[in-house]
């Protein structure tokens, strides 16, 4: 792995920054490009007794640092030879595997959406510390990068955490709790009550089976089953209605948001909308195939059946 290093950004810069690059290089075993003032990163080298670079390390120079009185929203495109700068360039070119700054947080965060840019389907970057726990660390997402979110960010969030607990933490199953001012459903504001609706019935049926015909946790669901009983608990009185009924309650919607319903034709041999689901936000639904599950819609399969999105009233 090669880690592309901001040398210049942070209270301590750049002693605090090399010395970190250099124990990592040799405690870890990764590779690092060191970006900043090639003078100043070379002078730290000598003040420590290393006059060469040892094997794994390297120094890109960039003549401007991105100071924190700078404007983070444009500090980026000012300074194109600061260290922030050529550092998310090296990343958008493939140089590097990741990119790490202590600087201006404001300014890191506009380059690298609007230089790195973010990951397809993800409507705002999040900022995501491992907070220090009994249990050995959690992910505290997103805290501070977006001042006022929506229900369908938070989701984002939840799954972007998710990820990185299991993928980078190497945590089996990890666990998603919503941050709120109390544990109670009523407590908050709009936003975090209805994230917390979303994702508790989104999830309660996770792992029943299929049954033909099934509408009810007693008897398990089908696909239309299933929305069926999500709705009506959730407040729409809609009774049990097919896939096609459904389909003909909800208006048509092009840009679909968490919530909504998405819909299927030719999942199997029937006129008409043959399978729906509950879109949950960036491309996946939850949906009863067998077992009530979590499913990609950007997939061949999905992609070759949809039909349309269809928002609630």
């Amino acid at each position: 792995m090669k880690i592309i290093v901001d040398a210049m950004g942070g209270d301590n810069a750049p002693v605090s920054n090399v010395r970190g690059a250099l124990a990592a290089v040799r405690e870890l075993g990764v590779e690092v490009i060191l970006v900043g003032r090639g003078e100043d990163i070379l002078k730290v080298l000598k003040d420590d007794g290393i006059d060469d670079l040892p094997p794994g390390l390297e120094i890109v120079h960039a003549s401007e640092v991105v100071e924190m009185c700078d404007n983070p929203a444009t500090a980026f495109r000012e300074k194109k030879d600061s260290s922030l700068t050529v550092g998310l360039n090296l990343l958008k070119e493939g140089s590097g595997d990741a990119f790490v700054s202590a600087g201006s947080t404001g300014a890191l965060l506009a380059g690298a959406t609007l230089l790195v840019k973010r990951i397809k389907g993800i409507r705002r970057a999040a900022l995501a510390p491992v907070v220090p726990t009994g249990g050995g660390g959690a992910v505290l997402i997103d805290c501070g990068a977006t001042a006022e979110g929506t229900p369908e960010y938070l989701l984002q969030f939840a799954f972007m955490g998710s990820y990185y607990a299991e993928r980078v933490l190497k945590r089996s199953e990890p666990k998603v709790g919503l941050l709120n001012i109390g544990a109670e459903p009523s407590k908050g504001t709009d936003l975090q009550r209805e994230t917390h609706a979303l994702l508790t019935e989104a999830e309660k049926y996770i792992g029943y089976p299929y049954v033909w015909g099934g509408s009810s946790p007693s008897t398990s669901f089908d696909c239309s089953g299933y929305l069926s009983w999500v709705l009506n608990q959730c407040g729409w009185n809609v009774g049990r209605l097919g896939a096609q009924g459904l389909y003909n309650y909800c208006n048509p919607t092009s840009s679909p948001q968490p919530g909504d319903l998405v819909f299927f034709v030719g999942t199997y041999d029937t006129p008409g909308v043959s399978h729906c689901g509950l879109y949950v936000g960036d491309g996946w639904m939850l949906h009863c195939g067998d077992p009530i599950s979590y499913a990609n819609l950007n997939s061949s399969y999905w992609q070759s059946h949809f039909y349309a999105y269809g928002r609630l009233p």
